[in-house]
């Protein structure tokens, strides 16, 4: 398991709401509160984008070269995951993915799973975080009653994302290589690596916020117990724990 190295990985363990990316700006040296106006402009964007996506922005913005997360594959700097969360947000909405949809994530804690919480601010979608230890039936169940029409997914969890309608838009955000991907599904390598990286337009109102993880109605999952929003200030690439 690699650890996430950078400021934001070494400030809080959660990042909830415009009041929390402000602590983990603080605290990581990337805001200077005694700058009324930049303070004023980041807490604005955290409520319109989301907390994890602004935080992933104003760094882009004030230390680019900086890094920013560290995985199995090296690391990221702000601007290089910024970029690519821009990517994914104008690919998917490319994609005919409408402003204020659903889309869901099942995904390890990686550059995958932080690409995917920053574009969906970015964008204007609610992210539904799907628990890993779902089975089929309960995935299913759960991605039909949020109306899910987008799913990202790490490689590990293919046979869960093959047992969606054959409509819903599949996304790969982590390759292990011990299976081909399934033709016509992209991964978020290939759109990142070709995408548009222009940053999209605001949404109206903050989608970050509604981000969850959703459980089956009448199980009891532990994972679910846990805390609600993942940390966009850790991530590590577990093959074991949830990522949240």
């Amino acid at each position: 398991m690699v650890s996430v190295t950078g400021a934001v990985g070494t400030a809080v363990e959660q990042v909830q709401d415009a009041v929390g990316a402000f602590k983990v700006l603080k605290r990581s040296g990337l805001l200077d509160p005694t700058r009324p106006k930049e303070l004023l402009t980041t807490v604005k964007r955290a409520k319109i984008i989301g907390p994890c996506a602004s935080v992933v922005a104003h760094g882009a913005d004030e230390y680019p070269e900086a890094g920013a997360v560290a995985d199995e594959r090296g690391e990221l700097t702000y601007g290089e995951l910024n970029a690519n969360a821009n990517a994914l947000a104008n690919h998917l909405e490319a994609s005919g993915v409408e402003r204020g949809s659903v889309i869901g994530v099942i995904a390890r804690d990686h550059r995958g799973l932080l690409t995917t919480m920053s574009a969906a601010g970015k964008a204007g979608y609610r992210l539904a975080m799907m628990n890993t230890g779902f089975g089929k039936t309960q995935f299913v169940e759960v991605a039909e009653r949020e109306k899910i029409v987008a799913m990202l997914y790490d490689q590990e969890f293919t046979d869960l994302a093959d047992a969606l309608p054959a409509e819903t838009l599949r996304i790969v955000t982590w390759v292990d290589g011990e299976r081909p991907v399934p033709e016509g599904v992209r991964t978020l390598d290939d759109i990142v690596a070709d995408g548009d990286t222009a940053t999209p337009p605001e949404p109206d109102s903050s989608s970050s916020r509604a981000a969850r993880p959703v459980c089956p109605r009448g199980h009891n999952v532990p994972s679910c117990r846990r805390s609600p929003v993942p940390s966009c200030s850790t991530a590590s690439r577990s093959r074991s724990a949830a990522p949240w």
